[in-house]
């Protein structure tokens, strides 16, 4: 899939917690084994298709708020995310990518002003 061919981006939390980093992706409508993760580098790649209902294809939409179409995210993950035991699961239209980490750190602490 290329740049161009995308049509919307997941809205998506990325947070640490003291043994993992956690990616959770908004993506109602579309089964767990559509979605791909690509991991090259630090660089992971989710990517994926959210289709039109079939059951509404003859109809007039008077409004179509729902992002449908070709979606792509990349993140720059950190040093420490494992991504050989990287785990994913979907719930209620939420996809959780765990991460473990690597050498048990602990999560950083930036100062808020």
């Amino acid at each position: 899939m290329k740049e161009e061919d995308v049509t919307w981006v997941p809205p998506t939390d990325f947070y640490e917690t003291a043994g993992e980093y956690v990616l959770c992706s908004e993506i109602p409508g579309v089964e767990l084994e559509d979605i791909r993760l690509e991991f090259s580098g630090r660089t992971l790649t989710i990517r994926g298709e959210r289709r039109f209902d079939t059951c509404c294809e003859d109809e007039n939409y008077e409004r179509l708020e729902g992002q449908r179409g070709r979606f792509l995210r990349s993140f720059e993950l950190p040093e420490a995310a494992d991504t050989e035991r990287a785990r994913m699961r979907l719930a209620d239209g939420l996809v959780h990518l765990v991460l473990p980490k690597t050498g048990g750190r602990g999560p950083r602490r930036e100062k808020r002003r």
